[in-house]
Parts: structure tokens; C-alpha cells; sequence
């Protein structure tokens, strides 16, 4: 890939197709950012410089959801750091369903990933080979993102509005905003296993914020 500088949608979109498998490491202004997990034009896992999962507004939206408190949280993540297992493997443990997880988890990457498609500054470099993909995250097609975001893009432009990221309103408020939760959730994903589902909408997760209820 090109070492020119450009937005993050215009580095993902040069993977949207089946030829692209491998891990895209990607640099802000020279430093470096995350690793995407690539295979065959989707988005399977995007992981953090030390390899952990990304997970920006997991806590927030688990929380948001009503399945559990930030205290029964915090207490759950020690837990899991004592057993040597991912907190997600503690939630499910606790009683959570593994499919909620996923459609939280799923929309965390998607909401993070489309905030920062009009985002400058990126180069990215995509090594081939097999990835690992994240097992709590469903693969997103790039020209499923990419559709989201330029329909989003356009209503705002229309609208005549700025609307500010939802990560800033998120550390400036400590809340979670409307825009955080997107207006499509994980069963509108056409490669989610919940799109075969007659019944995928009456399934959604219904989160409680500030702004009342959302689908997930």
C-alpha cells in the first residue's frame, strides 16, 4: 500500500475486495495505532499495539445495556485476570449469552471504525498472511463500513450539522451519546449470522442511555 498519508476510509477501501488477507498496521501522523485483521474483504478483528481486542466503549455499552453494573464489572475483570481468561469468557460465565457479547463488541469496532473514516493522517500496511480473527466479533464487510459511513457523512451534511465524535462527547460528559450506539445494528450487518434471521430485529438489544432506548 501507498506510504501517502490519507483517511482511514480511503486506506480500508483499497482492501474491499477478496484478494486482501492479512494484518493492516496501521500508523497516525507516524505513530503507530492499531492492527486490523483483514480476510477477504472484511474486517474480522482489530486489535490494540500490545494484541489485546479493541474494546474503546465495551465497558460503557455492557453497562449502558443493564446487564451489569460498573462495580459487578470491575469485580468480573479481576476475576478473569486471576483465571488467565478474557472478561468476555467471565460474562458469559455469569450468565450473559455469548451472542449478546458479540452484537456489543460487534457494534463497539464498527461505531469506532466509522468514526474515524473522514479521519486524516493514516498509512497503512497490510502484511499477508492468515490472521487471528476476534471470536467475539463479527466479520464486517469494508463495503458494508464504507456504505454506513458515506449514508451517515451525507445525512449530516444535509442536516447542515457537526456532529462531534462520539469518543469526544464520551470523555468530555462520561456518558455514553446516541450517536455511540449506530442507527444499524449488528443484525443489519448482511454478513452477521443474525441477518438470516426472520425474526433478527425483534432480537436487538435494547440499550438505555441518556437519550432512552437504543437498538444494538
Amino acid at each position: 500500500m501507498s506510504d501517502a498519508a490519507r483517511t482511514l476510509a480511503h486506506v480500508l477501501v483499497r482492501l474491499d475486495d477478496r484478494s486482501h488477507t492479512g494484518t493492516l498496521r496501521l500508523t497516525r501522523d507516524g505513530h503507530p495505532e492499531v492492527h486490523v485483521k483483514v480476510s477477504e474483504g472484511r474486517v474480522i478483528g482489530v486489535t490494540e499495539l500490545d494484541g489485546s481486542p479493541l474494546r474503546r466503549h465495551f465497558r460503557t455499552m455492557i453497562a449502558a445495556s443493564g446487564l451489569v453494573t460498573f462495580a459487578r464489572l470491575a469485580r468480573l475483570e479481576r476475576r478473569a485476570r486471576r483465571k488467565n481468561v478474557t472478561v468476555e469468557w467471565q460474562l458469559v460465565d455469569s450468565g450473559i449469552s455469548a451472542d449478546t457479547l458479540r452484537r456489543l463488541t460487534t457494534a463497539d469496532v464498527r461505531e469506532w471504525l466509522i468514526d474515524l473514516m473522514d479521519t486524516g493522517g493514516f498509512v497503512g500496511r497490510l502484511e499477508h498472511g492468515l490472521p487471528i480473527a476476534d471470536p467475539w466479533q463479527e466479520p464486517l464487510a469494508i463495503s458494508w463500513l464504507t456504505k454506513i459511513w458515506r449514508e451517515r457523512r451525507a445525512e449530516r451534511e444535509r442536516l447542515g450539522l457537526a456532529f462531534p465524535p462520539a469518543r469526544a462527547v464520551f470523555r468530555r460528559t462520561n456518558k455514553a451519546p446516541t450517536d455511540l450506539f449506530a442507527q444499524r445494528g449488528a443484525t443489519q450487518n448482511p454478513n452477521s449470522p443474525y441477518a438470516d434471521r426472520k425474526d433478527c430485529c425483534s432480537r436487538s438489544l435494547h440499550v438505555r442511555t441518556g437519550h432512552g432506548f437504543l437498538s444494538v
